[in-house]
């Protein structure tokens, strides 16, 4: 009963908050609100990781390279990779950096200034601004119109460009509600059930894809979709070179640095959230590839990408 009342404290006193060992921790300062600092286990890193990094995006991109013949194997592991590789880099880097600019940094803005100075801190401010932006925007209007195609609404029709911005707007006025409030614990607390239920509905469809008689194929069948291509290869290293560089930039991965308790909770949290990342990535590929292998016809004239 012990902890589970010392959870209930944090709750009704925000003064008090409980780590992943049982121990208070205090929560009442502005440090502890914007960096979490010291307080995320292994596993709290790795499913915050890994639920931040997989966003709507996940349901169509990794698919729509593996539905399509030309890119195929290497694409799909070359996105899987790509989207694994920028916390396999900062298992290495963030180390290093954490200990450059010890306990009052939390971001690289801060290492920016720390190691070179004022002006390279605006550069990196102002570059991972621009790439949020870009973020947000891609993930927002990807929820919007997938949640419009799961109800059947045609987002192609520009009748319902108000339909797709108020479920754009609904997600993005909770989530600044809930972070405004809680802070980066908040968010983590939220990753943590974000990636949960991920695993749970991955298992889910998982399982439908696989007992459901009418996905079943033959080798000759499969291996229509199933080719090992140069234009694969191109589109993998693109993907890799592309996705790392921005990820640099996303100060959300950073702050999970300076959160961590230690330097071993770091890299073993960053070590297992790749790994999940990239699991995810090849999963949803080969659904891809599998869709493709069933109904080829269409996936070649594209009627698979308009709703009926």
């Amino acid at each position: 009963k012990g902890p589970m009342l010392k959870k209930l404290g944090c709750i009704l006193l925000p003064k008090a908050a409980v780590d992943e060992d049982g121990e208070e921790v205090a929560t009442d300062t502005a440090d502890f609100f914007l960096a979490a600092r010291n307080s995320a286990s292994a596993k709290t890193i790795a499913l915050s990781f890994f639920a931040s990094s997989m966003g709507a995006w996940v349901v169509y991109a990794p698919t729509e390279l593996g539905a399509n013949p030309e890119l195929s194997w290497i694409a799909v592991i070359g996105y899987a990779v790509a989207s694994a590789s920028p916390a396999v880099l900062v298992f290495f880097i963030g180390p290093p950096l954490r200990k450059i600019t010890g306990e009052k940094a939390f971001s690289t803005t801060d290492f920016g200034l720390v190691r070179y100075g004022r002006l390279i801190q605006l550069c990196i401010a102002v570059m991972s601004v621009f790439y949020m932006f870009i973020y947000m925007v891609a993930e927002l209007t990807a929820i919007s119109n997938i949640f419009g195609l799961v109800c059947n609404v045609n987002t192609f029709d520009t009748t319902t460009i108000n339909y797709t911005t108020s479920i754009a707007v609904s997600v993005a006025v909770f989530t600044w509600f809930y972070t405004s409030i809680a802070g980066l614990p908040g968010s983590l607390v939220t990753d943590k059930f974000q990636a949960w239920l991920m695993f749970i509905l991955i298992f889910i469809l998982l399982l439908v894809a696989c007992t459901n008689p009418a996905n079943q194929l033959t080798k000759e069948e499969f291996a229509v979709a199933s080719n090992w291509t140069g234009d694969g290869a191109m589109a993998a290293v693109t993907l890799i070179i592309a996705v790392l560089c921005a990820e640099m930039f996303n100060q959300a991965t950073w702050q999970r640095v300076w959160a961590a308790k230690d330097v071993p909770a770091m890299r073993k949290g960053f070590a297992w959230g790749s790994f999940s990342v990239f699991l995810l990535m090849m999963f949803f590929g080969i659904m891809g590839m599998i869709a493709f292998a069933l109904d080829p016809e269409n996936y070649l004239i594209y009627n698979k990408f308009y709703c009926e």
